[in-house]
């Protein structure tokens, strides 16, 4: 019975095996389809699954990329198959009109080839949208022809490595290639002109990406969240677009058009761009810090979308506008301070910023767009004044926590449909001004609140402001009044007191007030200000510098800067007659760690330090060996050095031939035992008295 499952089992792997074999070693298949349509009728069914590798020439309509697609491991609806393509080349076929839809979701997409046209279905010339997506294709050819690649055409091919663009390209449209994660590099061809937005969304193989001559419109989302992309560059010959620093920008340099995902967590957009492109930064959730210069004027659509890292925003005065979606889903927003120029805020622009705290619209401002401030659960303060004239629909819907509404406005701001959605009418408190209280009280929206107070002159007494600090908690630390919070509400025109506190090792690199520098202002790492308006801090810290010293008791002094934590190695070398009399680190004698080529190397350096080196003259006034001189006696006995005949309270020091002191003793006799190697020559100094000794 064993040996008959054994056989049984040992014949059904050999059969597996021989079909692995077989299906493993088919080899590349080359079909000519001279009549579109027909190349399901070219294939049998039972080789359609195996073929992996395909080269394909003549005219291919809908019906026959349909089937394509089934080989290449999905069908017409996105099902998957057991289909095993993965080489495909067309690079010898003709895309043509006709046949059945090769994709069908949202719409059925059919191949076209005399322009486009919609009648509930699409129909598109060229590579249409959808058309190899989410197949298991690792490397395609396409004919030379294509000058269009339509939306989502690739996407989600997560196989493919290896693409060979159409050298007659001028179109990459929306999503092309969206979740191609298998891309490490691409080479777009020179005829390319317009790159659309998510064009290389999620691509995360890709570090860097070149842009060729003639590109002239790429949008801001092309490459977005290609999480390892770290730089742009652009081909001098360009005439639309340059590369600053890895940054896609505009030829003259005035306009950021894109900040590639991995470049920085905190940036400084350089001084002389003037405009921040629509969707520049979006989805860069790496992007903590953001530092704006004077010279930007406007900030695009969707600038900074879905950066949920960004936790502090100033914007300068000199930007007078802000358009839709700029900040909307930055959840780690905690404040930002709005430029005083701003003519409105636009729809969604801080829409689910869901730890924003307190907002001031700025005086110019006439309008608060729709769903401005929608979903930002946190707020609970906003203060606008009398040039507000709208309010619109779902501007502070979903903001359950908005407890104090503040208007300078006498005529109360006309609101949109659920302006105010989800705020409580009944805790919510509306300050006007004086007078106000019964235009508000009647107004539609505004009557709806319980809580309608009248201030006195501009601001009453118990106004409350923001105070929010921006810095990086693993370098220092920022006080509040004593409080280690980076967000704190003050009371109108109490002192703020800013204690900007470094770790060791660290100093206060730059320190910005709502977008002043106030560095040099900083005494005893405190800075004292008021509250008259919502405030925002941002310190930045840099390494503290270290310098050692290296003096010459006689000679002066050298200054060198150094890194913290490394130790560094001197060799010291007297002049001929000189020898080394004391060296010290940091007022420690170390003279007797110098080894034999007189080199020094210090402890790890984490302060400020010093080396302190002095030489003594020398005259040597006898060369002895084995010898008396005056009563003295020089020998050498089992491999010491004798000496003998001197007085008590005799000082020895004895150096190298090269002037390194080796050891220095008193004498408590009239004879000492010294132990040094054989055979050199040594310096013994007997008080002032200098002979040179050979053992």
């Amino acid at each position: 019975m064993k040996k008959t499952i054994l056989l049984s089992i040992c014949l059904y792997l050999c059969a597996i095996l021989s079909f692995n074999t077989y299906a493993q070693s088919v080899p590349s298949i080359t079909i000519n389809v001279t009549n579109a349509g027909t190349l399901s009728s070219l294939i049998a069914d039972s080789k359609k699954n195996l073929i992996t590798n395909l080269i394909v020439t003549g005219n291919l309509n809908g019906s026959d990329i349909r089937y394509i697609r089934e080989m290449a491991g999905v069908d017409y609806k996105g099902i998957a198959t057991k289909g095993k393509l993965v080489n495909l080349d067309l690079s010898g076929a003709a895309i043509v009109s006709g046949g059945n839809p090769y994709y069908v979701g949202d719409a059925s997409y059919y191949t076209y080839t005399t322009g486009s046209k919609y009648d509930g279905s699409y129909y598109y010339e060229g590579v249409g949208p959808y058309m190899f997506s989410a197949t298991k294709l690792t490397s395609i050819l396409l004919p030379n022809n294509i000058t269009n690649i339509g939306w989502n055409a690739f996407s989600n091919c997560t196989g493919l490595t290896s693409f060979s663009f159409p050298t007659n390209l001028r179109t990459i449209s929306e999503s092309a290639f969206e979740g191609c994660t298998g891309f490490t590099s691409i080479t777009i061809p020179n005829s390319v002109k317009s790159i659309e937005g998510y064009a290389f969304r999620y691509c995360d193989g890709l570090t860097a990406v070149n842009i060729p001559a003639k590109v002239t419109s790429i949008n801001g989302s092309a490459f977005a969240l290609c999480h390892n992309l770290e730089k742009f560059t652009v081909v001098e010959s360009n005439t639309k677009y340059s590369d600053v620093d890895g940054v896609l920008c505009s030829k003259d340099q005035t306009v950021l058009s894109a900040f590639p995902y991995r470049k920085a967590n905190d940036y400084t957009i350089p001084e002389g761009i003037t405009t921040i492109a629509e969707k520049a930064f979006i989805y860069c959730s790496n992007l903590k810090s953001i530092t704006i210069p004077n010279s930007v004027t406007s900030i695009g659509s969707s600038a900074f979308l879905g950066c949920d890292s960004l936790e502090f925003v100033s914007i300068p005065n000199s930007v007078t506008s802000l358009r839709s979606h700029v900040f909307e889903g930055c959840t780690q927003l905690i404040s930002v301070l709005l430029s005083n120029s701003l003519k409105g805020i636009d729809e969604g622009s801080f829409a689910n910023c869901k730890s924003l705290v307190s907002v001031e619209i700025p005086n110019p401002a006439t309008y608060i767009g729709v769903s401005a401030f929608s979903g930002c659960t946190e707020l609970s303060s906003i203060y606008f004044y009398e040039n507000i004239k709208s309010i619109g629909s779902s501007a502070f819907s979903g903001c359950k926590n908005l407890s104090e509404i503040h208007s300078s406005r006498l005529i109360p701001p006309v609101c949109g449909t659920q302006s105010f959605a989800s705020v409580s009418t009944t805790n919510c408190k509306i300050e006007v001004p004086e007078g106000a209280y019964s235009a508000y009280w009647m107004a539609p929206v505004w009557g709806d609140f319980a809580n309608i107070l009248e201030k006195e002159g501009e601001i009453s007494s118990d106004t409350t402001f923001t105070i929010t600090t921006s810095f990086n908690s693993n370098l220092g630390e920022v006080l509040v009044n004593n409080k280690n919070s980076t967000s704190l509400s003050i009371s109108k025109n109490k002192d703020v007191v800013f204690s900007i506190l470094p770790i060791t090792g660290y100093v206060i690199q730059s320190a910005t007030l709502n977008g002043i520098d106030i560095t040099k202002e900083i005494a005893d790492s405190c800075y004292t200000t008021q509250a008259t308006s919502n405030l925002l801090l941002v310190v930045t810290f840099s390494k503290q510098p270290l310098y050692l010293t290296i003096k010459h008791a006689d000679n002066g002094s050298l200054t060198q800067l150094v890194e913290r934590g490394s130790q560094y190695t001197f060799t010291i070398q007297p002049s001929e007659n000189w020898l080394i009399n004391m060296v010290t680190f940091n007022g420690v004698d170390v003279t007797s760690k110098l080894d034999a080529n007189n080199q020094y190397t210090t402890s790890a350096i984490t302060k400020n330090s010093e080396l302190n080196i002095s030489f003594e003259s020398v005259s040597v006034g006898t060369s002895i060996s084995n010898t008396e001189i005056n009563n003295l006696k020089v020998y050498s006995e089992q491999g010491n050095l004798i000496i003998e005949g001197i007085e008590t309270s005799t000082q020895i020091s004895i150096y190298t031939e090269g002037g390194s002191l080796l050891k220095t003793l008193v004498t408590e006799d009239n004879k000492v035992s010294i132990s040094l190697p054989q055979n050199q020559v040594y310096i013994v100094k007997l008080n002032d008295n200098v002979y040179k000794i050979l053992l």
